[in-house]
């Protein structure tokens, strides 16, 4: 799975929370079985605008919610 980030932007960080919003685009994405059998087929995406919400657990974020905003195919 390929991808190319576009824009990420995420304003200061002030507390335990934090937001940044990512833009990206994916040639089309292609899942084989063991066999080799194709078992899923996705995008290309021209463009896909994510809101990541982030929280603190200790030294490390972690992803709490992930809303795509546009998808543009």
């Amino acid at each position: 799975f390929r991808f190319e980030i576009m824009l990420t932007v995420a304003p200061a960080v002030t507390g335990e929370t934090a937001r940044v919003d990512a833009s990206w685009s994916s040639p089309e994405v292609i899942r084989y079985d063991a066999n080799g059998k194709v078992i899923h087929r996705e995008g290309p995406f021209v463009r896909v605008d994510d809101q990541i919400n982030l929280a603190r657990r200790g030294d490390s974020w972690v992803v709490t919610e992930l809303h795509s905003l546009r998808v543009q195919k």
